[in-house]
């Protein structure tokens, strides 16, 4: 099987920038895709959409394979994604009503 060309739009949009959090991958590559690719089931992947952070090595490293970039860079992803959305949930926390 063939794999799907939008797997290097992603890699390229990351490489370029475009892309700096895990979810954004979602722009380019269909959720049902990117499942199928990690061979995980649509619980798992709605799992993985509502906390980044239960991403799993084995998970982060094949994303890896199938975007055909350095783990580290998807790591990278999640850590951006993770720190942005505990920093709003901490300012909706402080903010008074």
């Amino acid at each position: 099987m063939e794999k799907d060309h939008r797997y290097h739009s992603v890699r390229a949009s990351i490489e370029k920038g475009y892309l700096t959090e895990f979810t954004q991958i979602l722009d380019i590559i269909p959720k049902t895709t990117l499942t199928q690719g990690l061979r995980i089931s649509n619980y798992r992947m709605a799992s993985i959409l509502e906390c980044v952070d239960r991403v799993t090595m084995a998970e982060i490293y094949t994303m890896s394979n199938l975007f055909e970039i350095d783990y580290l860079t998807i790591v990278k992803l999640i850590h951006n994604e993770y720190t942005r959305k505990k920093s709003k949930k901490i300012e909706r926390q402080i903010k008074p009503k």
